[in-house]
């Protein structure tokens, strides 16, 4: 059966916080065709959460990045050209994503809630040389697992994505 034909969610298990660990991806991903049969799963591999650091400035990361809620998502896999993060998932067609953990007041709408805009999904970064596991909201994927997973969405599928605790 096209994996497209059945409903797709992508889980993300988090596990991890921007301090710990400092350096690498601690999230576990899943990514589910109906609502049981997993058909890509990988460990330590994803990240929902912002660098310790900004690579550019040194910035803490609580002073310049959100880390999005615990919560469920619409998604699309895009090829985003413009900032080039090749192919990935937007959330929520680039609109507002609750946020958490964070102390900016410009991620703030007009009513005061906790929002990052133009979350997506994507392979982590290089800055400087160094892979960086985050992102400013998004979720990552580590290089050497990103094209296993991508490899199963094409361009215009539609899917869920799912944040949640490990262990909720």
């Amino acid at each position: 059966m096209d994996i497209v034909s059945e409903p797709l969610t992508l889980e993300i298990l988090n596990k991890s916080n921007p301090s710990s660990p400092a350096e690498g991806y601690g999230d576990r991903g899943r990514l589910y065709r109906g609502t049981t049969e997993i058909i890509w799963e990988q460990d330590n591999k994803v990240s929902a959460c912002p660098n310790a650091t900004n690579p550019h400035t040194g910035q803490p990361w609580d002073s310049c990045y959100a880390m999005i809620a615990y919560g469920t998502y619409d998604g699309e896999v895009i090829n985003d050209k413009v900032a080039g993060h090749g192919i990935c998932i937007v959330l929520n067609n680039h609109g507002a994503v609750p946020a958490r953990l964070v102390n900016l007041s410009p991620l703030t709408d007009h009513f005061g809630k906790l929002i990052a805009t133009g979350v997506l999904v994507h392979k982590g970064q290089e800055v400087s040389g160094k892979w960086c596991r985050g992102s400013a909201a998004c979720i990552t994927i580590s290089p050497d697992v990103y094209d296993s997973l991508f490899s199963l969405l094409p361009v215009g599928t539609k899917l869920q994505v799912v944040v949640r605790h490990n262990g909720d």
